[in-house]
Parts: structure tokens; C-alpha cells; sequence
């Protein structure tokens, strides 16, 4: 998918365009800024670089109806998959989330996950993308 914007161009009117831009996955690319920012995580070691790495975390789309989170520092068994409906939702707090499932591995308490949450959403990662591309555009008339 990519924003295509082309108004012809008359010496009266100022030219203007948007060249093709691809949108890519934002809803990934969201989800792997959330996790990043919602760092650390149960079980991270504090002290090794990796665990606030900005290219910790790789979440890809791997059907019509799941993502896969990829966590460079976490060493799990199995690759996590999340329903993409839940990175659909606006309300949903994947970073919350992650940390429940991790807190889950290492057999944590609930009251101490609980205090680890930071309330974080999903929000709309397509329209601030959509905005993010456009207040970059210097060739608005």
C-alpha cells in the first residue's frame, strides 16, 4: 500500500505531489515502538544492552490473522503470536500484555505484575503513519 498524490500542473496553480510512499506494516511497526518503550520486561537483565535496544523487538505479520513478536533479549522456546485483531484494537495494551505473558514464563506474581503495567494503547497506528508521511511532505503548496 502506498499514498500516491499527483495534481497536474498548470502555470497558474502551484505544482504540488506526493511521490510513492509505502505505509509498509504500521500496525508492526507500532507494536515494535510500544514494546520497545515499555522495556524492561520480567526476567530482562538489566546490565546487557540488548535488553533496551531500539531493534530489540521484530513483529511481523505472519497470516490474515496473526502477528508474530520476535524479542531479541528474551530467549523463549517458541515465537509469540498475537492475534492481529488485538493490534487492530485501539484500546488494547500490547505492552501490558507482553509483560503478562513473560511474567507468566518466570511464574511471577499477579501483584507483582500488576505493578509493571503502565497502561500504554495500540491506538491507531495506520492514521498516525498516514499523518506522519504527509507533515513530512515538503512539497505541499
Amino acid at each position: 500500500m502506498s499514498i500516491t498524490c499527483k495534481e497536474p500542473t498548470e502555470t497558474k496553480d502551484r505544482a504540488w505531489e506526493i511521490g510513492d510512499v509505502p505505509l509498509g506494516d504500521p500496525i508492526a511497526e507500532w507494536a515494535e515502538r510500544l514494546l520497545m518503550l515499555h522495556a524492561p520486561y520480567p526476567g530482562d537483565d538489566l546490565e546487557k544492552e540488548e535488553s533496551f535496544s531500539g531493534q530489540r523487538f521484530v513483529v511481523y505479520k505472519t497470516s490474515k490473522t496473526h502477528h508474530v513478536i520476535l524479542d531479541g533479549a528474551q530467549r523463549l522456546e517458541d515465537d509469540l503470536l498475537v492475534p492481529s485483531s488485538l493490534l487492530r484494537n485501539p484500546m488494547f495494551q500490547l505492552g501490558d500484555w507482553y509483560t503478562t505473558h513473560i511474567a507468566r514464563h518466570f511464574e511471577l506474581p499477579k501483584h507483582l505484575v500488576c505493578l509493571m503495567h503502565n497502561g500504554e494503547i495500540m491506538a491507531d497506528p495506520v492514521s498516525m503513519k498516514i499523518s506522519e508521511i504527509l507533515n513530512n511532505e515538503e512539497n505541499f503548496p
